[in-house]
């Protein structure tokens, strides 16, 4: 799938694509036929099996992290708990 960075702001399909906007990156289904690609567009190189392989080892340890904290955190908070052994509190 052919995807395009917005260099400045400009009208594909009806939509308004804007660097700093809502859609800064423009995907189609197609390539543009030669020659008819708009100027306010760049094409974005297609991602190399070593470049997704990176990436996706990044986002792995990225997520390992956060689960991480996640525990710790709620370590901290459990360790913070006024009720001992869970006992429920009724109120009226």
């Amino acid at each position: 799938m052919p995807s395009y960075k917005v260099m400045s702001p400009g009208f594909s399909d009806g939509r308004l694509y804007d660097p700093d906007g809502k859609r800064p990156i423009l995907y189609r289904d197609k390539p543009f036929p030669k020659g008819e690609q708009p100027t306010w567009l760049e094409p974005i190189k297609n991602e190399t099996a070593g470049q997704k392989k990176k990436r996706v080892a990044a986002e792995k340890a990225k997520a390992d992290a956060n689960a991480d904290q996640v525990r710790e955190g709620r370590e901290d908070v459990n360790a913070l708990s006024f009720m001992e052994g869970g006992e429920a509190v009724e109120t009226l």
